[in-house]
């Protein structure tokens, strides 16, 4: 029987997802990264004896060359994923790693126009500057371009992209596996059901959203890890409701125009409880990570108007 380890983050993002993945590559039988869900704006850190790596369309792993599947869900940017995969093939040499990416035919593609989109609208939503809101946006509402197009169709793209469809492989099924690792985008609480609205991200990155490539791959047991800090952070517009000046610094995620300086606060469990209640299908484990940056204080319940709200 299939079977998968899922993971997904359950606050605002940031939540160590990356290392979650690679430690499981490491400590599994895994042979198989899915990204389910969210897109080309991911950054994914994973730290080893060589250095640090931020992984976002190649799956997080530093451990060995395992193949990577982009699920129907997952908004691609060609061009940034050559970047990625030269960035990657310096950092741990060997071969092209775009040789182990599957990419499913239905993608749907970020172009240039979805970037422009997206950095003229910096305020109403909370953009990366990245062009996913916009892409997903299109997909939904009128005809978008999808990986199949770029093979099949008849468009004016630049060349790199064209060296794109030459490097990885772009079909339903990726190569057979017996253990599959799920990685996750984004927090529960930035998800465009169950976040907190306007400031959510356009897609569905609860487990549950991981339900239909299940079907699709055939797996029949799953376990669902939920990645959380010992404390919260924020990168980006949003309520942060325990934010505090914790002085702390994180260098996986510098500041930068679109999303201003990374935000920090105190454990929020209130949040927590809801991230459980809303995770779209049953945790089974936690994975808690910074604990070496534990905080003295953790926030219990919320309290205004003189009462407990």
């Amino acid at each position: 029987m299939k079977k998968c380890y899922t993971v997904a983050g359950l606050f605002f993002g940031d939540e160590s997802k990356g290392s979650c993945v690679d430690w499981l590559v490491r400590n599994t039988d895994s042979d198989l990264i899915v990204k389910y869900s969210g897109g080309c704006q991911a950054a994914h850190n994973v730290v080893d004896e060589n250095g640090r790596f931020t992984f976002s369309q190649i799956g997080a792993n530093l451990a060995r060359p395992i193949p990577t599947y982009l699920w129907r869900n997952f908004i691609v940017d060609p061009l940034a994923m050559l970047n990625e995969a030269e960035a990657l093939q310096e950092f741990l040499g060997g071969e092209d790693p775009l040789k182990n990416v599957y990419v499913h035919p239905y993608c749907p593609i970020v172009m240039p126009e979805h970037i422009e989109q997206s950095r003229k609208d910096v305020l109403n939503h909370g953009t990366c500057g990245r062009g996913i809101g916009a892409c997903r946006h299109k997909s939904r509402t009128e005809e978008h371009i999808t990986a199949l197009d770029i093979i099949d169709g008849d468009y004016s793209l630049p060349e790199r992209v064209r060296e794109w469809t030459s490097r990885v492989y772009i079909q339903r099924q990726p190569p057979e596996f017996k253990t599959a690792i799920f990685e996750g985008s984004q927090g529960i609480l930035l998800d465009e059901s169950v976040g907190f609205h306007p400031h959510t991200t356009w897609s569905t990155v609860r487990f549950d959203a991981a339900h239909a490539c299940y079907r699709h791959l055939g797996i029949g047991q799953h376990l669902n890890i939920g990645c959380i800090r010992t404390y919260m952070t924020r990168h980006g517009n949003g309520p942060l409701p325990t934010e505090a000046k914790l002085g702390l610094k994180d260098v996986g995620n510098p500041t930068n125009k679109y999303q201003g300086e990374m935000r920090y606060g105190y454990f929020d469990e209130v949040l927590f409880k809801y991230a459980l209640a809303n995770a779209g299908d049953k945790v089974d484990y936690i994975a808690l990570s910074h604990c070496d940056e534990t905080q003295k204080y953790v926030c219990k319940e919320y309290f205004g108007d003189g009462k407990v709200i």
